[in-house]
């Protein structure tokens, strides 16, 4: 995407086109010429949104690259701008997806490039100061209201975020299957891809759905699911009739199981 610049506490501006459905979107860093830094997954929002790696320590200096898996015919404009209160509030505001990190509260949540989490911190020890000299309470009282707001608000907005993650699930899919299904398949399927290695093709749409098959399957190699060509005797989850130079294995509940030949 860029090439060659200073990140001088700069934000991505993305302008992506609206008819896209590619809800995750990564960001990598390389610095100098090394290998890719850190990368970071995002939310790939429709219109005019920003991104922030300023809580990134590779995010300083001279950067080589800012790469991205974004298909560059879907981004209509691209810049590296300078953000201010009304851009810091659009990148506090961004719905987060369902993923295991947001799951197992991970995902980092930043506000004027700070972690969410330090900044409620530093507000429990103001209000805490507040209390004491204006409000003329004693210091445990101070301490317990204060820490009781701030988790008030962490609580809030994770309740807030699991909403919005839930009511972006049953917009998208209004009727969402019973994993028994993929559950019956998946327990027919082990026995036949024990000792071998496994992928998609293609890629399953649902998120969740992906997730679920490779953490059952964690114990089996994986391969990347974006190679050319798969090595023979690779088994091959898929919706769809086997292609050249594969064989179907198992059909059941919607899923097919291919063997590269």
């Amino acid at each position: 995407m860029f090439a060659d610049f200073m990140a001088e506490n700069k934000v991505l501006k993305l302008d992506i086109q609206s008819d896209i459905d590619y809800p995750f979107m990564v960001l990598g860093i390389v610095k100098e010429n090394e290998s890719l830094a850190y990368t970071v997954d995002f939310n790939g929002r429709q219109g005019v949104h920003y991104y922030d790696l300023r809580f990134l320590d590779q995010w300083e200096g001279q950067i080589k690259y800012l790469v991205t898996n974004l298909d560059k015919r879907t981004i209509r404009r691209s810049a590296l701008v300078t953000p201010t209160l009304k851009d810091e509030i659009d990148i506090l505001l961004d719905r987060e997806l369902f993923s295991s990190r947001v799951v197992n509260l991970t995902k980092l949540k930043t506000f004027l490039a700070y972690p969410l989490s330090q900044l409620i911190f530093i507000f429990a020890i103001f209000l805490t100061l507040c209390i004491y000299y204006v409000g003329k309470k004693t210091l445990p009282i101070a301490v317990f209201v204060s820490c009781l707001v701030a988790t008030i608000l962490l609580d809030t907005r994770m309740m807030v975020q699991h909403f919005r993650i839930i009511q972006q699930v049953e917009d998208k899919h209004p009727y969402v299957k019973p994993f028994v299904e993929v559950q019956r398949f998946l327990e027919e399927i082990r026995p036949i891809i024990k000792g071998g290695a496994w992928t998609f093709q293609p890629l399953l749409v649902d998120e969740y759905l992906y997730l679920f098959f490779k953490y059952n399957l964690a114990d089996i190699p994986f391969l990347r699911d974006d190679l050319e060509n798969y090595p023979k005797g690779t088994y091959i989850i898929s919706r769809l009739p086997p292609g050249e130079n594969q064989k179907n294995v198992l059909s059941k509940n919607g899923f097919n199981l291919l063997q590269q030949l």
